[in-house]
Parts: structure tokens; sequence; C-alpha cells
């Protein structure tokens, strides 16, 4: 997560970001003020788009539950990397108390025909005060970071997984991470803003920064010569907790009325 703050930081400096390329002719690197901050928002017979600017935060949705966490400082640094992984631990923790995850599963919604998700949403601004400021931390964030309890242990499951798993704990207007609980990594993207190959350059440059840690970087593809083979069924290793005085990550909260149509929807997303 902390590489994919750095290239959000490339993309937000001005010359921060060297162009892509087609053989020697650069292109328009216009798509890349559309990955993060950015939202896909249920209209009507139309959608529309935005892209906010000045944002720190992101939303981490574990079991259908919704957090906000700081990513950036006031002064736009990186929040130092062992911070953010003692506020997903606490997130994590919190969301896992038993009771905690019958909240709403409002994420479902996102996944619903686009009329039927605007109606809802429409129903959600009426409602309450709450789902509206709610519904604004969620649109303008970074990006959404998944932390899955599932741990697929072959493609097939990775693949079901990362396309669309449990779509109560998705939100699929935005750019998502989902990362599982054997530590495979993956994204999920709303491709109305931006074009697949976006998406990748940000994979490529975090993906090349995290192997650089482990003292190489994949350049050839796995099967070159010298390139490291990494084993079937590696074991990940779970973050220890790290001392946090502060918990910063907050709890995004929904009012429903027991009697409306989202009501009708959610329920029915509960036995997905």
């Amino acid at each position: 997560m902390g590489s994919a703050v750095r290239f959000y930081k490339k993309v937000a400096t001005k010359g921060g970001l060297t162009p892509d390329l087609e053989r020697k002719t650069p292109l328009c690197m216009t798509q890349y003020g559309r990955v993060f901050a950015t939202a896909r928002i249920p209209l009507p017979g139309r959608d529309a788009v935005y892209s906010w600017t000045g944002v720190r935060h992101i939303v981490v949705l574990r079991k259908r539950q919704f957090f906000t966490l700081d990513v950036l400082t006031s002064a736009g640094e990186a929040v130092a990397e062992s911070h953010i992984h003692a506020q997903l631990d606490a997130v994590v923790r919190e969301a896992d108390r038993p009771g905690t995850h019958q909240s709403f599963p409002i994420g479902a919604l996102t996944a619903e025909d686009r009329d039927a998700w605007s109606a809802a949403r429409a129903e959600l601004v009426r409602a309450h005060p709450i789902n509206v400021a709610s519904l604004e931390v969620v649109d303008r964030a970074l990006f959404v970071l998944v932390l899955e309890d599932e741990a697929p242990a072959d493609l097939d499951a990775t693949a079901r997984l990362f396309l669309h798993g449990d779509v109560r704990n998705r939100w699929f207007d935005k750019l998502q991470f989902l990362v599982c609980a054997n530590g495979v990594a993956g994204v999920n993207m709303e491709h109305s803003p931006i074009d697949g190959h976006t998406v990748l350059r940000l994979l490529t440059e975090i993906h090349n920064e995290v192997v650089a840690r482990n003292g190489t970087v994949l350049t050839e593809g796995p099967t070159a010569p010298g390139t490291p083979r990494y084993p079937a069924n590696t074991s990940i290793a779970r973050i220890p907790p790290f001392p946090c005085s502060t918990v910063l990550a907050r709890r995004l909260e929904w009012i429903v009325p027991a009697s409306s149509p989202v009501a009708d929807a959610l329920e029915a997303a509960k036995v997905y």
C-alpha cells in the first residue's frame, strides 16, 4: 500500500511521473490524474465520473464494514508504513469482533443495476446526513483497500475473488486493492475513467518496488535465467502489531430506515 501512495505522490507532482512511450513517442498522461481519488457516481440514465485533489485518506473494507484512514500527512508526506500497519491491524481487530460484521452491506449496491443503485443512493442521501458524509468519504478516497479473510489456494479461486468475490465487501465504483489472508494481492478497477495500461503501469511500479526490497527486480519474466522462482505454497507470516498510542482509523456509519427500498435491497444482499 505504501508503494501505491508513493505512486500517487508522483502523479500529484508536476513532472513526477515519466511519460509512457509508444516506441520513442511520448503518450498523453492525462488518465493518470483519474486513477486516484476518483469515483463513478450513479445517476438516472447516465453515470458521472468525478475526481478530487488534496485527498489524504483511503477507505478500508473488512467484513462489509467501512473505515477511513489517513495515509498522507497535512503536509502531503506519506504516513510511516509502520504506523499504517498498526492502524490496519486495529481495523482488522475491530471488524472481527463478534457481531460487528452484521452491519449494512452497502457495498453490494455498487454491483446492482446502475439505475437501481442510483435510486438506492438517492434514498440513502435522503435518509440521513450521516449517509451523505459517509458517501463523500468513500467517493473522495484515494482508493479502497479490501482486507479479505479468504485465502485462495489456486488461480481459479483467486480469479473469482478478485473479479467479484463477496460483493457485500466491495465498492466497484472505485479502484480497489485486495489483500487476502495468505498475502495474495490484486486489483479490481472501475474502467470508465481509465484504460487498462494505466493501471498496469501502477502495478508494475508497485511490483518492482516491493520485489526490489528483497534484493532483486523481475525485469525479464519469471523464467528468464537468473530470476528467482517462488515456491507455490509460500507461508506468509502475519505482520506483527506495531505499538500505536492513537488509533486514527475511523469507522463509517450508515443509517438505513427499516422500511425503505434500500433496506429491502440490503436484506437481499445479506443472503448472498
